[in-house]
């Protein structure tokens, strides 16, 4: 990841005794952890949440027979625009790339490859921005458990998000090496990042989310350079700033005039559609504080992240609980329960703030790497996703359970958890205690794979869609009362989904 740690921030080297675990620092390590990783999340994918049961192809299911053959006839260099016949969508290296593979591939074979692919340049980025195998293997297990796109189980068109995140972090990659690099390495590194922002704007809109993101990182790359004295680190993020900029005005105008697909009563009608102003900015700042909570909420376990009242209970049942007292407002009580979490969002979204503001004063006060990175990611959390808080409150939004479309910030997220544990490796705390605390947040990111599916269906229920996300807890303990030999059928299921 980019906002790691700057190039002249000391790491532990392979076989140092400050290494909190050794053998992810040992060369055995740097290849079996990561093998390890992908080799679990396979069995969390393909095994506990079945996806094979659930995915199927999204664009047979959602467009007619005959639109697929108009597009299929089309132009190569069409597929570099907006689509109309696809409601505008400019998904070139994504979602059009996941339809031809299916040519050769089924869903969820493509899925496992997206996942494997995720998991695999998560840690080997991680490492080689760090050379720390301790800071690669946590990023690589938020990867390999993360419960962000479980909205694939309901509409498969996510699959391909696996593909725009890889993307994101390949560009966040090279322009944090282009950032650091010296004299003689600085244009390779720019054309690195040129050519790997491509693919990126190409798989999907919400990259403009990434470019709105460097409008509130690059000012402070730009000025903790210009305080170290740094003139050539901070011209380069500078230019890169306009850079970004020039390229998502484009864009935006390329997708406005071959392919705008947000107009009035679609899925992403614009808050600038409304006839109320006042009414356009609630909305955009409700969706603030929902996709943060969104973000954070990824790996807080499922009973901690809301009430669970209106999911348990029922809307019918805690209305009868009132007993008939002022009948004709009844319908607010499970109102109550369905709103609940943004009590929790809101206490969350003043501590962020209140860090944000304490780490700004600290990177002022010294500009030191570690703090920078800290900064950098704190601010990357809270970005959420401007591209969709522009969309009129829609009831999808009264849950923060898509998490999809925090994707950007899950990445950030994903380098925050990893940043908390090289500080509780490189702190004076003792080895025992240090690795007590890394093996906690270790267990709460997989804990959150196992508890947070039933809660994200519940709030897919109180929205009223209906939808039944798969439960991987239940299903271990179905596979955990099975007698042995069944476990070689079982295996040799996964073998043939793979085949389609």
């Amino acid at each position: 990841m980019s906002t790691a740690v700057e190039p002249d921030d000391p790491v532990p080297t392979l076989g140092q005794p400050k290494a909190l675990f050794p053998w992810l620092e040992s060369k055995p390590g740097l290849v079996c952890a990561p093998l390890l990783l992908l080799l679990l999340n396979f069995a969390l994918r393909s095994q506990l949440e079945e996806a094979g049961s659930h995915l199927y192809s999204h664009a047979e299911a959602a467009w007619p027979q005959a639109t697929l053959e108009s597009v299929r006839a089309m132009p190569w260099w069409r597929f570099l625009l907006p689509i109309p016949e696809f409601s505008g969508t400019w998904t070139t290296t994504s979602n059009m790339l996941v339809w031809n593979l299916e040519t050769w591939l089924a869903p969820a074979a493509i899925y496992y490859l997206g996942n494997a692919l995720f998991v695999g340049v998560t840690y080997g980025l991680a490492y080689h921005s760090t050379r720390s195998g301790l800071f690669a293997f946590t990023l690589g297990l938020c990867a390999a458990f993360t419960t962000h796109n479980y909205q694939v189980y309901a509409v498969t068109g996510t699959i391909a998000l696996y593909l725009v995140m890889v993307y994101a972090e390949v560009v966040f990659f090279c322009l944090y090496r282009l950032w650091g690099a010296e004299e003689g390495r600085v244009t390779r590194w720019a054309i690195l990042s040129a050519l790997a922002l491509v693919p990126f704007v190409l798989s999907y809109e919400g990259w403009l989310d990434f470019a709105s993101y460097c409008w509130l990182a690059a000012p402070v790359l730009y000025g903790y350079h210009r305080r170290r004295g740094e003139a050539q680190r901070a011209r380069r993020v500078l230019i890169t700033w306009i850079g970004i900029s020039a390229l998502a005005v484009i864009y935006v105008a390329v997708k406005v005039n071959c392919g705008f697909g947000q107009v009035k009563g679609s899925e992403s009608d614009l808050v600038f559609n409304s006839p109320w102003p006042r009414l356009a900015v609630e909305d955009a700042l409700t969706h603030v504080v929902t996709f943060f909570y969104t973000s954070i909420s990824t790996f807080i376990p499922g009973p901690l992240a809301g009430s669970e009242a209106l999911g348990q209970v029922g809307a019918e049942a805690l209305v009868a609980d009132q007993h008939g007292y002022h009948s004709q407002a009844n319908h607010l009580i499970p109102m109550n329960y369905h709103f609940s979490w943004r009590f929790l969002a809101g206490g969350a979204l003043a501590l962020w703030l209140g860090m944000i503001l304490r780490t700004t004063r600290k990177l002022w006060t010294r500009p030191e790497p570690r703090t920078l990175a800290v900064l950098l990611v704190l601010i990357l959390v809270l970005v959420g996703s401007p591209t969709h808080a522009l969309v009129k409150m829609r009831p999808m939004h009264t849950v923060p359970f898509l998490g999809y479309q925090v994707w950007l910030s899950v990445l950030g997220l994903f380098a925050l958890v990893g940043l908390v544990v090289r500080r509780l490796e490189q702190a004076g705390i003792s080895r025992g205690w240090a690795r007590i605390l890394v093996a906690l947040i270790w267990l709460d990111v997989v804990s959150c794979a196992f508890t947070r599916p039933p809660v994200l269906s519940e709030m897919a229920k109180s929205m009223g869609v209906g939808w039944s996300y798969p439960d991987p807890w239940e299903r271990l303990c179905e596979l955990s009362d099975l007698p042995w030999r069944r476990w070689v059928t079982t295996v040799v299921v996964w073998v043939k989904s793979l085949l389609g």
